[in-house]
């Protein structure tokens, strides 16, 4: 589900299935923004850059909460409710 105006990068899919069968990403995502990121894109240099990018510009990058992934209902809550501001992070449980 995503709030118009929202916006989805997929960093990953889990179960070894890299595409989404009967998905059309221009229709079903309608009024939001969907984007990507390809690990295999990345370099030691544009991880460098980043982080230079980071340093040179005193960007924040804390994420605002962090919680297990068993948790992603309320993670979703709190960031539709507006109280927080930044980036949630949800963390696979071992």
């Amino acid at each position: 589900m995503l709030k118009r105006g929202g916006i989805v990068c997929n960093t990953g899919l889990l179960g070894g299935q890299w595409t989404l069968e009967n998905f059309d990403p221009i229709i079903d995502t309608c009024g939001g923004y969907l984007t990507g990121y390809h690990s295999g894109d990345a370099t030691a240099d544009l991880l460098q850059e980043a982080i230079t990018i980071i340093e040179d510009h005193a960007i924040d990058v804390t994420p605002h909460k962090v919680l297990p992934l068993k948790e992603a209902a309320r993670a979703h809550t709190l960031m539709e409710s507006g109280a927080g501001y930044g980036k949630y992070v949800l963390l696979p449980e071992h």
